[in-house]
């Protein structure tokens, strides 16, 4: 049998050829972001590129956000295309033969997920598939696998999301703050420490100004620690369980965040702050401690903020608010 590497797997050789051959210059600052943009994917995998380019000690951390080719250079920031970084054709048509069911399915339970607390939505097959230029094989297949992580239903022959209670929400938060800090104590014993070192560098950098902190810097801090570092853990049963409860709590969250004072962001960074500290010195209990207050926290302010009218809230075109 042929091994298809993962998209991960094809961002990481193709940015270590090019790191190796010189075509990247020492000092060049990798973000995620515009990374992902490069290739047209998900930051997911680019995520887990730089950090096995992190392991390999290909780059290294920075002051702010991201990683910088090399061990030596000044850091420096410049377009990625005009710093001389190349998609080669082998990658190009691997990421988009395959890029294109991955990604209609991420952006799916992404958007998905957002609308649950907004109320119950039908899904138009039809129109998702027209919506996403896919098949209505693929749409199906899509739908199927998002029923399985508990996100829609099917009654007969239509599909149902939302809507998500505040029993929901509470249930949700329940079993996060009892797993995730377990799963924080399991991930530190085998988490690389450039992995852990660039988390606090993002989070540094987001509160080094606390007037200046953006949505972005804070999904950034999110994933950091909620998705890298937790689901890092090596039980597979319990990050899956923990990324079920995740989803759609940080789907809703990411889109009301605009809705936020400045002051509750930078509150929040503080409390990842909180966690990420005792856990780079070393202080495992203590920021597990840390990340039950948190998602504690956390649940009180993502319950006020939905009690709140949000009557600019549009779901996508494929989904059809029901009384």
């Amino acid at each position: 049998m042929n091994h298809r590497p993962r998209l991960s797997e094809l961002v990481y050789v193709t940015l270590r050829e090019q790191i190796e051959d010189g075509t990247l210059p020492a000092g060049l600052i990798l973000e995620a972001a515009p990374l992902a943009r490069f290739f047209d994917l998900s930051r997911t995998p680019v995520t887990e590129a730089l950090q096995g380019l992190l392991e390999a000690e290909l780059v290294r951390p920075t002051e702010g956000r991201g990683v910088a080719v090399g061990r030596a250079g000044v850091p420096f920031r410049e377009d990625l295309a005009a710093a001389g970084l190349r998609l080669p054709a082998r990658t190009r048509r691997s990421v988009s033969q395959r890029n294109w069911r991955s990604r209609t399915y991420s952006q799916t339970e992404q958007e998905i997920a957002a609308c649950l607390p907004f109320g119950r939505f039908a899904i138009n097959v039809s129109q998702f598939a027209a919506h996403k230029g896919v098949s209505r094989t693929l749409a199906h297949e899509t739908l199927v696998r998002l029923e399985r992580l508990g996100l829609i239903r099917q009654q007969g022959a239509r599909w149902y999301a939302g809507q998500l209670t505040e029993r929901d929400i509470d249930e949700h938060y329940e079993m996060r703050w009892i797993l995730e800090p377990s799963a924080l104590v399991q991930s530190a014993a085998t988490l690389p420490d450039a992995v852990l070192r660039q988390a606090v560098r993002n989070a540094e950098a987001a509160l080094a100004e606390p007037g200046a902190i953006t949505v972005e810097m804070l999904d950034q801090m999110e994933a950091d620690l909620h998705r890298t570092i937790v689901l890092h853990a090596p039980s597979r049963q319990m990050a899956e369980a923990i990324r079920r409860s995740q989803l759609p709590l940080m789907a809703t969250n990411f889109s009301l965040k605009d809705k936020k004072a400045r002051g509750v962001l930078h509150n929040t960074a503080t409390e990842h702050f909180a966690v990420l500290r005792p856990l780079a010195d070393g202080d495992v209990a203590g920021a597990a401690e840390a990340l039950a207050a948190h998602l504690k926290s956390a649940r009180e302010i993502i319950q006020h903020t939905l009690k709140v009218p949000h009557p600019d809230f549009e779901p996508p075109a494929y989904m059809v608010r029901k009384s």
